[in-house]
C-alpha cells in the first residue's frame, strides 16, 4: 500500500515538461498523482509492467490533466485473466477504447494480443517501443478500423518471432524494417515472412529448432540479405544441425554460437570449421563442453 509520502512527492506542477518516456511499475494512483501535475505535457510514451488502465481510466487522466497531449503512447502488460472467461474478459477490456473519445475525437488505436498463461499485451497503434513479440499469439483484437489494419511498426529494433504464427487469428497485419535484433523458429512462418520488410539493418540473429534443409534453406535466404550481421546463435535440438549451419555462406558474420544438449568436443574437429571460417571468429559454446577457434 502506498503511503502518504508518495502522493506527497509530487506536490507541485512540472511546468517544464513536455515530452514524457516512463516505465511504471507502481500503483496507479501514484500515477495519476505524476500526471496532473504535467499540465504542459505534449507527448507521452509509457509501458506500464504488471499493471493497466481500462480506455475509461485513461480518458479521465487526459481529460482532466494532459490538455495539451497530442503523442499517445502506451504499452501495458498483465496476466489477469485466471479463473474467469478470458474472451468475455477482453471484449469488456477493449470496449473501453472503442468510444467516440478515442475513435472518433483523438483517433487513437489499440490492440490486444493473448498469449499463453494468460498473458496479455495492450499497446497503442502503431507499436513505437523497442521490443516487439509475436510469438504464439492465442488471440487478438483491435479498435482500429479495416482500412487502417495495415501497421509499419519501424520503430522496434529487436524482434521476436514464432513458427506457431499461422496457427492463430490475427486481426491486423505488421511489419518491419528497421529491426536489428531478431530472435525466431526456423521454419520460418508465412506470416513472418510477410511481416519483414528487409534484413538490411540486421545485426544479431537467434534461431530456435532448426529442422535440417528446410531451415537452413530459410537462413540462407535472411544471411543473403542481411549485409550487417554480426552474430549468429543457433539453439537447436538434433544432433547433426550444427553440420548443416556450418555449410552456409556469410560474408559479414564474425560469432558464432551453438547452444545444444548434444554437441561435444568429438563432433567439433577443425574441418568442420575449416571451411566457414576464413576471416571470421567463431565462438560455439555448448552446454557439455566449449570451444573457442579465433581468428587468425
Amino acid at each position: 500500500e502506498s503511503t502518504n509520502n508518495e502522493y506527497e512527492f509530487f506536490a507541485n506542477d512540472l511546468p517544464m515538461i513536455i515530452s514524457l518516456k516512463l516505465t511504471f511499475l507502481g500503483h496507479v494512483r501514484v500515477l495519476k498523482n505524476l500526471l496532473q501535475h504535467t499540465p504542459n505535457l505534449r507527448q507521452l510514451k509509457i509501458r506500464l509492467m504488471n499493471n493497466y488502465l481500462t480506455g475509461y481510466q485513461w480518458k479521465e487522466i487526459v481529460v482532466n490533466y494532459l490538455l495539451h497531449i497530442k503523442i499517445f503512447n502506451f504499452q501495458m502488460s498483465m496476466s489477469y485473466l485466471r479463473n474467469r472467461n478470458s474472451t468475455i474478459l477482453l471484449d469488456e477490456l477493449i470496449n473501453t477504447f472503442r468510444t467516440s473519445f478515442w475513435l472518433d475525437e483523438r483517433q487513437w488505436y489499440i490492440c490486444i494480443d493473448k498469449y499463453p498463461n494468460d498473458f496479455v499485451i495492450l499497446y497503442t497503434l502503431p507499436n513505437y517501443f523497442p521490443e516487439f513479440t509475436s510469438m504464439i499469439v492465442l488471440q487478438q483484437k483491435t479498435t482500429c478500423p479495416e482500412y487502417k489494419k495495415n501497421w509499419l511498426f519501424d520503430r522496434v529494433k529487436r524482434l521476436y518471432c514464432s513458427s506457431h504464427n499461422d496457427k492463430h487469428p490475427y486481426e491486423i497485419s505488421t511489419f518491419f524494417n528497421k529491426f536489428e535484433d531478431l530472435n525466431i523458429d526456423l521454419p520460418l512462418s508465412t506470416r513472418t515472412w510477410n511481416s519483414v520488410l528487409t534484413f538490411k539493418h540486421l545485426i544479431s540473429l537467434t534461431i530456435h529448432n532448426s529442422d535440417g534443409k528446410c531451415g537452413s534453406i530459410d537462413l540462407q535466404l535472411i544471411l543473403n540479405h542481411a549485409p550487417r550481421l554480426y552474430a549468429l546463435t543457433v539453439h537447436e535440438s538434433s544432433r547433426l544441425n550444427y553440420k548443416i549451419v556450418l555449410k552456409l555462406t556469410s560474408s559479414s558474420i564474425r560469432r558464432l554460437k551453438f547452444f545444444s544438449e548434444y554437441l561435444n568436443r568429438d563432433y567439433l574437429s577443425k574441418e568442420d570449421f575449416s571451411k566457414h571460417e576464413r576471416d571470421q571468429e567463431t565462438l560455439v559454446s555448448t552446454k557439455l563442453s566449449s570451444v573457442n577457434h579465433w581468428r587468425k
